[in-house]
């Protein structure tokens, strides 16, 4: 199949272009990146507003690509939060970061993405790199909602696609 050729639901085959920097075969979660970005994505925050356990699309620009090293895991942050790089007069030297916004917005405008294997476990795999994702990258997740008491918000994603 050619890299960009996908199935029904629009995930690239296992045989799809690589994601992983140097490694021979495929990246683990390539048959989980979306060719295209599914419709009815929401932002990050109001991802708040829905009932645990949904099922969701939501769009947000990657704030941290690996908070668990090693991990298929990312921080996904809602496009109403500014980076610093896109502020005037910025002197940040990590502008991903948003170290120039509220720190309640952040909490608020904020999600852990995270892919898990059948078992349950998260997927061991690097997301930096894998079809272009970095700091600020903008993409879309669909998956299932996770929410706490603790007010933390998780998304268990099934696929990934970068805009």
């Amino acid at each position: 199949m050619a890299p960009d050729a996908s199935d029904a639901s629009g995930a690239s085959d296992a045989s799809g272009a690589s994601g992983a920097s140097g490694d021979a075969g495929p990246h683990p979660l390539e048959s989980r990146y979306l060719t295209a970005g599914p419709d009815g994505a929401v932002e990050v925050s109001q991802l708040r507003a829905l009932e645990d356990g949904a099922e969701v699309v939501v769009r947000g620009d990657v704030q941290d690509v690996a908070p668990v090293e090693g991990k298929a895991v990312l921080v996904l942050y809602d496009h109403a939060l500014v980076s610093c790089d896109e502020k005037e007069d910025d002197h940040c030297s990590t502008p991903w970061d948003f170290c120039c916004e509220d720190s309640d917005e952040i909490t608020l405008g904020s999600a852990m993405v995270e892919f898990r294997g059948e078992d349950g476990q998260l997927v061991a795999a690097d997301l930096a790199g894998f079809h272009g994702i970095d700091h600020l990258t903008d993409v879309v997740v669909s998956g299932k909602l996770a929410l706490d008491d603790a007010g933390n918000v998780r998304v268990v994603a099934s696929g990934i696609h970068v805009e």
